[in-house]
């Protein structure tokens, strides 16, 4: 339930402060009041599309914040909000924020959360019916989801969807497996020449890198055999060498410890020198043995080298990506072999999970026309109130497609047929149903599907929309009704919905220092005569109007608490 919403820079809106309570909380005012904007912040509150231009002039960010009191759905939402690292008490402190460069932002106590997550937790908080909404039962692809909501077939329709999901991965694979045999062929054939191709030239990892080494040696093989020349003599063969010298100095060492033996262990130590500097030097004479100037084998290296540069750019890259790709070519060839087995294995897996799916789907359509029954029988009784007494509604299935193929949805197609009036057909909703009658439709939907759930708040604006006089009566009822398992948040412009207000605001535009801003003021008993009063007379309120509004408080009954 909402327990307090804070507003601040929301265009005309400068800073409302506003807490509700349970039951049916109304807002009125005149045309252009800003009512509607309390309704457009809750619903940026929960994800609507947002910009800068939203922002109050002259300010640089806007801000939205609600107080919400989750102790009825605690451990559904918990669960949800503990999955992504949040932990709520008993109220949730939900925040979203508007920059002026466009950057928003959502808080849930504190706590940054992605746009994804709260979608995911709006269902438990909020159910917004804002001006227009209505549309949606004009769309034919909303009734499956609404008529499953209705019934509560929400893990019978998972279980059509997994089933679905099953067949379609086998589908796939099954028109894989049974492309055309010309098409299978010449696959065939592509991987037959691809696979011949890396196996002719035999790559070997990191043969590329040891070849251009070798090509880098012999494309300087002169200045090669200088350099190594040049410090293996220094080393070891040449006269005076290295070697030689170090050879002098351990025969003075001996000498010199034969003398005196504190100096002993440095005749060991230049040895160990001499011996290292020899290995170096043997090392340099293998590897100039080795080096030769050989234009042939600067030709092959090269050949090699182009050779493996074309089969890294036709298969990966890398020659590891080269081999990788014989190796998965080669697989493919050899399930290729295998392909009527594996095609005829998968047609009989396709032929069970057919058959699974149509198991399941089938049962799903059996349950949906049972509650579509329901469905009927509940939503002529909640129009009849609302002044549609000769109202008739049906939910069609269409029966015509003899070869259903599996859906997500499951196999059924339905729509919605409305006839309002004695003497008329029933006919596609969509197609006759005025804006005051999807009102009161809407209204009707909502009040039958509200009890199935845990108690959230509603909010209708402008329900009003399209009806008057006894119609608005009703749907008053209905409001007070629906606000007896709900809070009901309702904008509205009439008296006879006004009257069966919990609690009362009234939303004023002013204008201040040449500055338009929005006010909400809580009413009390006297301030709710003059506000009903106002709706019936308009501007002058007459005894008459004060009177009659006067009559409308006083019949009504006082609520009783909200149901949890």
């Amino acid at each position: 339930m909402l327990r307090f919403l804070n507003i601040s820079n929301l265009a005309v809106i400068d800073k409302v402060q506003l807490e509700f309570d349970d039951g049916l909380n109304v807002l009125t005012g005149e045309t252009g009041s800003g009512k509607s904007i309390i309704v457009d912040a809750l619903n940026l509150l929960f994800g609507g599309r947002g910009s800068a231009e939203l922002i109050r002039s002259g300010e640089s960010k806007l801000f939205i914040e609600g107080a919400f009191d989750v102790t009825v759905a605690r451990s559904a939402l918990t669960s949800i909000l503990e999955d992504a690292g949040v932990d709520v008490e008993q109220e949730l402190i939900l925040r979203r924020e508007i920059t002026s460069n466009g950057k928003t932002r959502f808080f849930v106590c504190g706590q940054m959360i992605t746009a994804a997550l709260l979608r995911q937790i709006r269902p438990f908080l909020v159910d917004i019916y804002g001006q227009g909404e209505q549309h949606a039962l004009l769309e034919q692809s909303n009734y499956l989801v609404l008529l499953d909501n209705f019934g509560n077939l929400g893990e019978t329709t998972q279980k059509v969807k997994r089933a679905y999901e099953a067949w379609n991965a086998l589908d796939q694979q099954y028109r894989e497996l049974s492309q055309t045999e010309s098409e299978r062929i010449r696959q065939r054939d592509v991987w037959q020449f691809e696979a011949e191709e890396i196996a002719k030239a035999k790559p070997v990892a990191g043969e590329d890198a040891q070849l251009e080494r070798e090509r880098s040696v012999l494309a300087n093989a002169e200045k090669v055999n200088e350099l190594a020349g040049f410090a293996y003599g220094a080393l070891y063969e040449h006269e005076g060498s290295v070697s030689t010298l170090l050879g002098s100095i351990k025969r003075k060492l001996d000498e010199l410890a034969s003398i005196d033996e504190s100096v002993a262990g440095l005749s060991g130590q230049v040895d160990t020198c001499r011996f290292s500097l020899e290995d170096v030097a043997y090392t340099l004479r293998d590897y100039l043995n080795k080096v030769e100037v050989s234009p042939d084998r600067q030709r092959i290296v090269e050949e090699r080298l182009v050779e493996l540069e074309r089969l890294k750019r036709k298969y990966g890259g890398t020659l590891e990506k080269v081999i990788a790709h014989l190796d998965e070519t080669q697989t493919k060839l050899d399930a290729f072999e295998n392909n009527e087995a594996l095609r005829e294995r998968t047609k009989s897996e396709l032929d069970l999970a057919s058959r699974n799916y149509f198991k399941i789907a089938s049962e799903l359509s059996r349950l949906r026309k049972d509650a579509a029954k329901s469905l009927e029988k509940k939503l002529i009784a909640e129009l009849k109130p609302l002044a549609m007494e000769n109202v008739r509604f049906s939910v069609k299935f269409d029966e015509t497609d003899s070869e259903i193929k599996p859906r997500p949805s499951g196999i059924d197609s339905i729509d919605f047929l409305f006839s309002p009036n004695p003497g008329e057909d029933l006919r596609p909703l969509m197609k006759i149903a005025s804006g005051g009658e999807l009102s009161r439709l809407m209204l009707a939907i909502k009040s039958i599907m509200a009890p199935l759930d845990f108690p959230r708040t509603m909010v209708f604006d402008e329900v009003d929309s399209g009806i008057s006089g006894r119609v608005s009566q009703r749907v008053g009822e209905q409001l007070r009704a629906l606000a007896d398992h709900n809070q009901v948040l309702c904008v509205t412009h009439q008296a006879q919905i006004a009257r069966f207000a919990d609690v009362h605001y009234r939303v004023e535009k002013r204008v201040t220092n040449e500055r338009t801003s929005v006010t909400v003021k809580r009413l009390d008993h006297k301030d709710r005569e003059t506000e009903l009063a106002t709706l019936l007379g308009g501007v002058k309120i007459t005894e008459a109007t004060r009177l009659h509004a006067a009559e409308l408080l006083s019949s009504i009954p006082r609520r009783r608490r909200l149901a949890k």
